[in-house]
């Protein structure tokens, strides 16, 4: 804790992995898959969260990520980054909410880094961000609870590839 208001995060990790099963190829809808022999993972996480004056609270998380493949495989040389990570990703939030009328609402941004999209790593998919809006209310009868949620994702219609077919032909 950071003060009365505010809670900070920091998470380290490594995980390694024998025999990971890998995308060797796709292509017109089916997937052959292979072992890899060794994989790392290794990274940071930071996170930070605030609540502030008038029910506001702010949000944010920083993600480092190493993900590699950590031996030869076929022709895929040892550290070779795994494809379909990001390396970076950031996200933040501001939200409000009015709790006599059950009301919530949030404006959020997120950076996601590059993405290699094959094994050799000779293709990627670019880095983007977005912006997203979310807003709802919520209800509580007895022992049930209703909630209504309204979301707007990539509000300013930005055009970016948010997920890749590993090693597709």
């Amino acid at each position: 804790f950071l003060g009365n208001n505010t809670q900070a995060n920091l998470t380290l990790y490594k995980v390694t992995t024998d025999d990971e099963l890998v995308v060797q190829g796709s292509s017109g809808g089916r997937t052959v898959y292979t072992n890899a022999n060794k994989t790392k993972r290794s990274g940071v996480e930071f996170s930070i969260n605030s609540e502030l004056a008038n029910n506001i609270s702010l949000y944010a998380a920083y993600t480092l990520l190493n993900a590699k493949f950590d031996s030869d495989f076929g022709a895929i040389a040892s550290g070779n980054k795994i494809p379909g990570t990001y390396k970076t990703q950031l996200y933040g939030e501001v939200a409000w909410k009015y709790d006599p009328l059950g009301f919530s609402a949030a404006f959020e941004g997120r950076h996601n880094s590059k993405a290699y999209v094959n094994d050799t790593n000779t293709d990627i998919a670019p880095s983007y961000t977005i912006f997203n809006l979310r807003a709802g209310f919520t209800q509580k009868l007895a022992n049930w609870r209703f909630s209504e949620y309204l979301r707007i994702e990539n509000m300013f219609d930005k055009e970016y590839i948010g997920s890749v077919r590993i090693n597709d032909t």
